[in-house]
């Protein structure tokens, strides 16, 4: 060390000797005090400096050393002189004289007195095993140190800066700084350079020149340099340049260097002459020196544009802005190199500012001050995170007018913007912006395709067969942008759909790493680039969810047709009154598809309107023609005459509008809701029932599709084996290379080797496809058919029932003949039809082939094989699935639907027991039938020969019979008395029944009767009457007395007996003299009681049908009748959860493991509340 005065040499003398000494005696033993170590550390008096070194060397003895030696004289020297210089000074050591010891000593004494200390080493390997010896040291004296070479995270590296003594390399060190002022991290925020220690300073020299720390800012652009590096890569190997197999080589080139350079023969020459000229360099090096400040005053005027920008933008902007401006600074140092090596320092700093304004400027309204791609794409993005559309639309489309060739990535952003603006015609632009990204997304394949083909040039022979890591980095690539391109395409035909739908199209997006599988690592890594490039998210297009009104309408409508139909139900009677079912049974048919279309949003005007026309037309013609055939002769003779009864509905409905709403209309109405409510629940339930055996019958079909897939195989395989089929097929997958080498990569790549599947698959459809053309249709027919037979054959008997039956078998037998015809031939035209097929593709869309099946060897012929057999098994899976579906929809559907019929009958028949809906129905067909009577007039219903009218008045002659309505009625009109039929509700309260007026004069009297229906007590029921607001029993309780006591109401029971015998005189005389008048009324009860038997008539099948639901009873572990009533002595609340929990329970048990969804779950349920309740 030059320039040390005498003072400090004696100094340091004195200082090192003191310590000696008492090493020497052991006496330094008692000088171990960290704490007065650091209370003298400042102190630069010598006894201070004694005491301070003194438990230094203490300290490394305990732990550097391990006990076992003391630091020696020179460390303790060298360490002297650093502590009594302030300033900085340059110390040299000899090797092996433990340099690491003193600088240790002197970071800890400079920490000590609260500075803060680097320690640069010249290798990372150095500083971190310094770092660990002299950890226990340091910690000695309560000081905290550690290394920034092995940090790679930022927050490691702002906790590294906070301790005391940090170890490091040169240029981590210059990395960290730059981190900190250039790129704005919080690294190391506040630790001043207090004190910096170098070991080997010589590395650090300017003729050393190789600390060197480089500025990694991702300039995107760069990477299309990649290909240029390859193509040099496999052009110096394919001509032989270089021949080192997989040894790392250099590749030299003269032509940039010095004139004095140009004439080397090695690099062992050249290194030599850099030496000498090295020699010569030094004499001019202060030149480089000012080049260098300039470039750092450079330097720092950017840093300070950055601090601004950092200042002023958020941390979205500044992810796009401060890139940008990095790679501007960088061009600009490039066009600038020539002032530079002038050292123009003015002009450049002035040049600086200027430029470095406008770029922020242009950054400013999303601009590229260098007019990048990348840059526009950037800007794009930011306000695509935002939702701002509008400028996102703008920005992406100026990356597309900078070069369109290679703007996917800003097309493929534009498309997704483009829909969710959702603006004009934007399903059309958002598919020409997709396709425009295909376009492009294709010299980024011809781009990594290139590399790669330059890759395999420059494999030697010997490496055939092996694949490099650069050659799988190219394929990667390869790869990821086949990925990228295949959701381009998903997009596109979306589009398509959409648009041809005239629906909305929705696009959702998700991070660009979702493109490929976590598992597939290299391709995940791929995604970066993507990234990098501002590809942040890919997104997929979905039909955009609405809700579908039509659905809604469709609904409203079939609540009209209930709402109708119950009001035709109770208000009108015989024929009107059916239409009405009709309109309920229709109408819960409309809610339930309006309902399933407004939860899925799919609704169809065209497959409403067909199923609704074959509804209406299955019912209208099983309903004509199967009552004609049904009852008999005398039952449709009554029948067609009560179809002569329609013209008369406006009188009834008057009558009625005129006494008002009755208890018997209440009664129709509450009936007819009643019959309403259980259809609703009737007609759910076998929705929920339907669709539970829709998802069966799929899975059966499946299962026979895998068993017929395996009985075909064979069959596929023979065919495709034939000369004809087994050339075009090497044909077309050969035709996808153009050499021998491409073989392995085409049968091997998990995106090209689907892509040449799918060709085939493709192609089998296509010759599939005329098969199942007119399927739908037919079946639809077919279906048809057989439900007007069976409508039909349901109400039939005798001969005509087996005239059905025969016609039934001889229609399905032909549907088998031609089920099985279609099967038994559709493989052979299907082959055909895959022949002609692949014949177009070879002659129209496939390339010449280059490369023939015999040019191949043993192991890429047994690839091809095993190729040929994914083809074979691709398309026994397409053919065993048409062939199971052609015979399906032509013959087994039928049978399944049949099948279904008489299951869902028998179960339908159980539910309408549970919900005793036929027992509702009586009641409301009596209620109807009775207000028919009560209110028709008797002139409106003359006709007739009047002989039942004159059987009717010697019934009434005997005194035995009770009497009716008829009887009222015709008892009304003869006496002219008003009669109002009382009856009591459920809480005993009287309610006015009925109202009859005489059709001809005014009423002369009123008289009110009091109905009990019909009982144990009263089998044909009783009549009392009302007297002043008082109910007086009637012992007889016939019409007749009842009347008399009304009309009498103070006389004896002699002469109300006398004026009952009077009134049936009176009635057996008016109906004897006007047959004709009261015949109707006659003719109708007769009608009743006619269509009644008749209907009973065709129930002769009942007997079975209760047998069949007695098994399934039985099957369910539901009592029968006959076990009910073995168990009737149970007690209320026993049968109560028998009924509420039983059936029920089991059935959504079923349901549920069958794998019912849970919208037929919540119809179950609905019926299992309803008939918890009291149904009638």
């Amino acid at each position: 060390m030059k320039d040390l005065d005498e003072e400090t040499l004696e100094k340091s003398y004195t200082i090192v000797k003191r310590v000696q000494d008492l090493i020497k005696t052991g006496e330094i033993k008692d000088h171990a005090d960290a704490e007065r170590a650091r209370s003298l550390s400042h102190s630069m008096k010598t006894e201070d400096l004694q005491e301070v070194l003194a438990v230094l060397c203490n300290a490394v003895h305990h732990t550097i050393a391990g006990g076992k030696w003391w630091p020696r004289s020179t460390q303790m020297a060298s360490w002297c002189f650093l502590a009594l210089n302030d300033n900085g000074k340059l110390l040299q050591m000899g090797t092996g004289e433990g340099k690491s010891v003193v600088v240790a000593m002197f970071a800890a004494l400079r920490a000590l007195r609260g500075e803060k200390v680097d320690v640069v080493s010249s290798s990372s390997v150095l500083c971190e095993r310094d770092a660990a010896e002299c950890a226990d040291f340091f910690s000695y004296f309560g000081l905290t140190v550690d290394t920034n070479t092995n940090k790679t995270k930022d927050t490691d590296r702002k906790i590294c800066y906070q301790k005391d003594i940090v170890y490091g390399t040169v240029e981590t060190y210059a990395a960290d700084h730059l981190r900190q002022i250039f790129e704005m991290k919080d690294v190391r925020p506040d630790r001043r350079y207090d004190c910096i220690i170098i070991d080997e300073v010589d590395l650090l020299l300017l003729d050393q020149g190789i600390q060197l720390t480089y500025l990694s800012s991702p300039m995107v652009s760069m990477q299309h340099l990649n290909i240029i590096l390859t193509m040099i890569w496999g052009h110096a190997c394919q001509y032989g340049l270089i021949s080192t197999g997989y040894q790392t080589f250099i590749i030299m080139s003269t032509d940039h260097l010095q004139e004095c350079y140009r004439t080397v023969s090695s690099l062992e020459e050249a290194k030599t002459l850099r030496d000498s000229l090295a020699v010569e360099r030094i004499q001019d090096m202060q030149n480089d020196i000012d080049e260098m400040e300039l470039r750092e005053d450079l330097f720092s005027e950017y840093c300070k544009t950055l601090q601004e920008i950092y200042k002023n933008t958020d941390k979205d902007e500044q992810k796009a802005v401060v890139p940008i401006m990095n790679e501007f600074w960088g061009i600009w140092l490039q066009t600038k190199s020539d002032e530079i090596d002038q050292l123009k320092r003015s002009q450049l700093q002035k040049s600086l500012r200027a430029d470095l304004a406008f770029a922020k400027e242009q950054t400013k309204s999303n601009n590229s001050p260098s007019s990048s791609i990348y840059h526009y794409v950037k800007f794009g993005n930011i306000a695509m995170k935002d939702k701002k559309w509008d400028v996102s639309i703008k920005l992406f489309q100026k990356a597309t007018e900078q070069d369109a060739s290679w703007a996917a990535i800003a097309f493929y952003n534009h498309a997704y913007c483009i829909i969710k603006q959702q603006s004009g015609d934007y399903l059309t632009k958002a598919k020409d912006d997709l396709k425009k990204a295909q376009d492009s997304l294709k010299y980024f394949s011809e781009e990594c395709l290139a590399g790669l083909s330059f890759m395999k040039m420059s494999l030697p022979k010997s490496a055939e067969g092996k694949t490099s890591s650069l050659e799988k980095q190219f394929t990667t690539k390869c790869n990821m942008l086949s990925y990228l391109n295949k959701n381009m395409s998903d997009a596109i035909k979306k589009l398509d759909e959409i648009k041809g739908k005239g629906r909305d199209a929705l696009a959702k997006k998700a991070p660009v790493f979702t493109l490929v599988s976590d598992s597939e690592e290299e391709l995940q890594m791929e995604t970066f680039n993507l990234y990098d490039r501002g590809l942040k998210y890919i997104f997929t297009v979905e039909e955009e969810p609405r809700f579908p009104w039509e659905a809604l309408v469709v609904f409203l409508l079939g609540v009209l047709q209930i709402v109708g139909g119950a009001l035709l139900t109770a208000f009108t009677f015989g024929t009107m009154a059916q239409v009405g079912m009709g309109l309920i049974v229709e109408g819960i048919s409309d809610c339930i598809t309006g309902i399933e279309s407004m939860i899925t949003g799919e609704f169809s005007w065209q497959s409403w309107a067909i199923e609704k026309a074959i509804s209406i037309g299955v019912s209208l013609i099983g309903f004509g023609i199967g009552k004609l055939v049904s009852k008999g002769s005398k039952a449709a003779k009554t029948l067609a005459k009560g179809f002569g009864k329609l013209k008369e509905m406006p009188r009834f409905f008057a009558s009625q509008a005129k006494e008002g709403f009755t208890v018997a209309m209440k009664t129709n109405m509450k009936n007819a809701v009643k019959v309403t409510a259980k259809k609703i629940v009737e007609e759910t339930i076998s929705y929920g029932i339907g669709k539970a055996e829709e998802a069966i019958i799929k899975e059966i079909l499946e299962e026979i599709e895998i068993a017929v897939k395996n009985g075909i195989l064979n069959e596929v395989k023979s065919n495709m084996g034939k000369d004809t089929l087994y050339a075009l097929t090497d044909s077309i997958i050969l035709s996808h290379i153009e050499d021998k080498l491409e073989f392995n990569d085409l049968l091997k790549d998990n995106i090209i080797k689907p892509k040449l599947l799918a060709v085939f698959t493709e192609l089998s459809t296509s010759a599939l496809a005329p098969f199942s053309a007119d399927l739908g249709w037919q079946n639809q027919l077919n279906s048809s058919i057989i439900k007007v037979l069976h409508t039909i054959k349901q109400d039939a008997g005798g001969k005509m029932k087996a005239i059905l039956t025969a016609i039934q078998v001889t229609h399905m037998t032909a549907l088998a003949a031609d089920a099985v015809g279609s099967v038994v031939t559709l493989s052979d035209k299907f082959f055909t039809g895959l022949c002609k097929g692949l014949e177009d593709f070879k002659n129209q869309r496939a390339a010449p082939q280059k490369v023939k099946a015999s040019d191949l060897s043993d192991s890429e012929n047994k690839m091809l094989n095993e190729f040929r057999q994914e083809i074979i098994n691709s398309i026994s899976t397409l053919l065993a699935k048409a062939l199971v579906e052609v015979f399906h929809q032509k013959f087994s559907s039928h049978l399944v639907s049949e099948v279904q019929s008489k299951v869902n009958g028998a179960i339908g028949d159980y539910v309408r027991s549970g919900l005793k809906t036929e027992k509702t129905e009586k009641k409301l067909t009596a209620a109807q039938e009775s207000t028919y009577n009560a209110h028709m007039p008797g002139d409106a219903q003359a006709g007739g020969s009047g002989q039942q009218s004159k059987s009717h008045a010697e019934k009434v002659k005997n005194t035995e019979m009770t009497g009716s309505i008829v009887d009222i009625k015709v008892l009304s009109e003869t006496t002219g008395t008003k009669v109002v039929i009382l009856t009591e509700d459920k809480d005993g309260k009287l309610t006015k029944m009925q109202e009859m007026n005489p059709s001809t004069d005014d009423a002369s009297q009123t008289v009110t009767l009091i109905y009990k229906p019909k009982s144990d007590q009263h089998p044909e029921g009783h009549y009392d009457v009302q007297i002043n607001n008082r109910t007086v029993s009637v012992e007889k309780g016939d019409v007749y007395h009842a009347m008399a006591h009304g009309m009498k109401p103070d006389a004896s029971k002699e002469d109300i007996a006398s004026a009952a015998d009077d009134l049936r005189a009176k009635e057996a005389e008016a109906l004897e003299k006007k047959p004709t008048h009261f015949e109707s009324f006659i003719q109708r009860d007769a009608w009743i009681k006619e269509v009644m038997k008749g209907s009973w008539k065709i129930a002769e099948g009942v007997e079975k049908k209760n047998k069949i639901l007695n098994a399934i009873k039985k099957k369910m572990g539901v009592a029968t009748r006959e076990q009910r009533m073995l168990k009737a002595r149970c007690t209320a609340d026993e049968r109560l959860h028998r009924k509420r929990f039983h059936l029920p329970s089991l059935l959504l048990t079923c349901l549920h493991l069958i794998g019912c969804d849970m919208e037929c779950l919540w119809l179950m349920y609905i019926w299992w509340f309803l008939i918890s309740c009291d149904c009638d």
